[in-house]
């Protein structure tokens, strides 16, 4: 390890070593092969830091997978920020910020408290914004066992896969408890159901699902009220800011628009995160 990652590398890379695999596994690796490996990063000038994700430098975590009896060491390696990157070097780090916003958004909005404030129009846009997180997470897995490298989405969800597991459960539950009781539907609610139920059917394990047919004939069945027509001055005002915003983005991720810098598509994504979620708690607030 010390050899292998003293020098500086000319451009990001991310490693993952596999020190234990196996259901139920995880005490058949050499607990010396795990001691040798961190020490050896530890000689190389590396620090652990269990939060430390795509992008960070210098840097290892320890992961133990105790669902699927694994144990891994993924090194963040040192390179040389002054040489010339790639384009494809660019995008990948562009992704990886992407991959990393996406999930510590839906991790910040996971929690029991956070949830149970969500109204059935917030409890769907969740679950619609969750559901291709968690299943690139499960997809993540499934190549770590094989040993082979996710990609950075499926990499990222895989870290905190039973947090995403969790948090799909407790928001699952929530909207049938809040679909049950409901007696009318914004036009906006409706959609946001329907779209998380087609979602849901498109999934080979969910295909000809009993309860998703009974829930989307109940969202479909229900009368439709015109609350959500009406908006308020300062909804308009965050929608309006929001449009651009999500303009550009969109032209950017069909490649008809450059930033002209990694930082910038960040700065971009977090006024569009901001936004979204002040539109978010004031329609908590008008339509709960």
């Amino acid at each position: 390890m010390r050899q292998a990652f003293s020098a500086e590398l000319p451009q990001p890379a991310v490693y993952t070593f596999i020190l234990g695999c196996g259901q139920h596994s995880l005490k058949q690796y050499k607990i010396e092969l795990r001691k040798a490996c961190l020490e050896g990063l530890r000689d190389a000038g590396f620090q652990e830091d269990r939060h430390a994700s795509d992008g960070a430098q210098g840097r290892f975590k320890a992961i133990d997978d105790r669902d699927h009896g694994m144990h891994m060491v993924r090194v963040f390696p040192k390179f040389d920020s002054s040489a010339s990157l790639p384009v494809e070097a660019l995008e990948e780090d562009v992704k990886s910020m992407e991959a990393e916003l996406l999930v510590d958004r839906l991790q910040q909005r996971a929690s029991r408290n956070e949830l149970e404030k969500l109204s059935l129009l917030g409890l769907g846009e969740f679950l619609g914004e969750l559901l291709p997180v968690l299943l690139a997470g499960r997809r993540g897995r499934k190549q770590l066992d094989l040993g082979e490298e996710p990609e950075v989405l499926e990499s990222r969800a895989s870290d905190v896969l039973e947090d995403l597991q969790e948090a799909w459960k407790l928001a699952w539950s929530g909207l049938q408890g809040e679909l049950a009781a409901a007696q009318s539907l914004t036009a906006e609610t409706k959609a946001a159901c329907c779209f998380l139920f087609s979602e849901m059917e498109a999934q080979p394990s969910k295909a000809g699902s009993t309860k998703l047919q009974e829930l989307r004939s109940k969202a479909e069945g229900l009368p439709t009220c015109q609350t959500d027509t009406k908006k308020s001055p300062q909804e308009k005002k965050l929608e309006q800011a929001l449009k651009p915003i999500e303009e550009k983005l969109d032209r950017w991720s069909r490649g008809r628009h450059q930033f002209r810098s990694p930082e910038e598509l960040k700065i971009t994504q977090l006024q569009k995160e901001k936004l979204q979620q002040s539109l978010a708690e004031l329609k908590q607030e008008i339509y709960q």
